[in-house]
This record gives structure tokens, C-alpha cells and sequence, in this order.
């Protein structure tokens, strides 16, 4: 999980590429320059919906890495062993915390 900022806060430190955040998303991702300007814009955007959805609100990101298993379904909850591959993708959320 990425901290719980205001959303227009989130939108001010992706669109200036702050130095913190860059470190952080470095730390996830590494150096490749690409990747992270891709992954910026990928948050930027999901910011910018949830915005323009639920309003101002203070948020929280999350993210997790698309992985294949490639021995079978269903096996590493079975206590198998599995053989994972990472993929270049992910599902990334923003999310605010509600009411009730």
C-alpha cells in the first residue's frame, strides 16, 4: 500500500514527479525510466478517475504484480510447489476509506 494522502495532493506529487515519491516508486519498480514514467502516468490517471467519481477525498493506493503460475491451478493452496513468473503488469486501485 502507497500512504493516504489527499487526492489532489497525489495528483500535485505524480504530475511534479516528486523526489520522495520517485524513490519510492524506484524501490518498486527500479531504474528503467520508461517503466517508471508509464507507472506515474498509470497512477496519475487512476487518481484523476477516482477524483472525477468520488470527489476530493483522502486516498490510499494499492498494487499488486501480475504473476503466472505455471504448473497448475489451485496448487499452492493445496500445499504444492508452484513455479511462478512475474509479469510486466499489475492491478493497481485507489481507494478512500468509508463512512460506516
Amino acid at each position: 500500500m502507497i500512504g493516504k494522502k489527499g487526492i489532489d495532493e497525489w495528483i500535485t506529487l505524480f504530475t511534479t514527479h516528486d523526489s520522495g515519491l520517485l524513490a519510492h516508486l524506484r524501490s518498486v519498480y527500479g531504474d528503467n525510466e520508461q517503466l517508471l514514467e508509464e507507472r506515474i502516468h498509470a497512477f496519475l490517471q487512476t487518481a484523476k478517475k477516482f477524483r472525477d467519481e468520488y470527489g476530493s477525498k483522502d486516498v490510499s493506493f494499492a498494487r499488486a504484480p501480475g504473476r503466472l503460475n505455471t504448473l497448475s491451478m489451485h496448487a499452492d493452496h493445496r500445499g504444492s510447489y508452484i513455479n511462478t513468473i512475474s509479469l510486466n503488469r499489475e492491478i493497481l486501485i485507489c481507494f478512500a476509506a468509508r463512512n460506516d
